[in-house]
């Protein structure tokens, strides 16, 4: 298994220069890693062993990934988002939902939260050239590092996925409503 960071840089480096029609691509994970770190201080990570693809994400993992992901929507614009879901799967099948088509080499059965939340999101973090505006959508997706609940890739678009989470697996509903 790859180094989360290696395996991050290498996605980022694949990905830049492959966009699929209809994405507004950000691919990396520093474009949210500051409000996934900061959502991270205090919370311990879960084994890669907790979970297999098609099982539910375990209770402990869920609330942690329900505090990150609460955290993470709030930093990128949208402090109630109308859904957040998460699945627990494999970085390639994630890849589906992420980048339709692409892969990375040695990273495909390598365990992943993946996430999806619907709102109105703009990524602040995000690397834009002088002068651009920061990419903005409804739908952010992120697959997510099990043991460390870093994130892996990311994605940001207007449309939903055409691979629903439903068909990796039990879907968890992060949502909190208060």
């Amino acid at each position: 298994m790859l180094n989360s960071g290696k395996a991050a840089e290498r996605l980022t480096n694949k990905l830049r220069t492959v966009r699929p029609r209809g994405w507004r691509s950000v691919w990396t994970a520093a474009a949210i890693g500051a409000a996934l770190t900061t959502g991270m201080i205090g919370l311990s990570a879960v084994p890669s062993s907790a979970h297999t693809t098609g099982t539910p994400i375990p209770a402990a993992a869920a609330a942690r990934l329900r505090i990150l992901m609460s955290r993470t929507a709030r930093f990128d614009g949208d402090a109630h988002p109308s859904s957040i879901s998460a699945v627990a799967t494999t970085f390639g099948a994630a890849m589906l939902t992420l980048a339709p088509g692409d892969s990375v080499p040695g990273m495909t059965r390598q365990p992943a939260y993946l996430v999806v939340m619907k709102g109105n999101f703009t990524l602040k973090d995000a690397s834009v050239p002088p002068g651009a505006r920061q990419p903005s959508g409804r739908y952010l997706a992120i697959a997510i590092d099990p043991s460390t609940l870093r994130p892996i890739a990311v994605n940001l678009r207007n449309q939903p996925a055409t691979v629903t989470l439903r068909s990796y697996g039990p879907v968890a509903n992060l949502l909190q409503r208060r």
